[in-house]
């Protein structure tokens, strides 16, 4: 499956501020994909979620040099007061997931389907 615009733009945001260059991050989240999403579901509202796990395929022959085991950005949206943060997990410099969560809010799943542009990102 595609990444959304979405992870997309937060993979992106995340290795270029983990110190890499724009275009080298653009090349990697081109080779990126999605193996599949799993919601962390809101009990009381079956459409919304209070977080989510994307599970990425990245060819392991293609290796991140000197990537950490783990990059972290935070973003604000207008409908989410405590905004969003995003944390992906790396293994061997090999993407591995991305972790989605809220800060003691459910949101519609539709909010993390969307596009970017109500996102304000920040570095962690």
């Amino acid at each position: 499956m595609k990444l959304t615009s979405i992870e997309a733009r937060v993979l992106h945001v995340m290795f270029s501020n983990g110190g890499i260059s724009p275009g080298d991050a653009d090349d990697i989240v081109s080779h990126m994909a999605v193996e599949r999403r799993e919601w962390s579901p809101d009990v009381a509202y079956p459409d919304s979620c209070v977080g989510q796990f994307v599970h990425l395929e990245y060819p392991k022959n293609v290796p991140i040099d000197g990537a950490p085991e783990h990059l972290a950005v935070w973003a604000q949206h207008p409908s989410l007061p405590g905004g969003v943060d995003f944390v992906l997990f790396l293994r061997d410099g090999v993407p591995m997931f991305l972790e989605v969560s809220f800060f003691g809010f459910s949101t519609p799943k539709s909010l993390l389907e969307g596009t970017e542009d109500d996102f304000a990102f920040a570095a962690q």
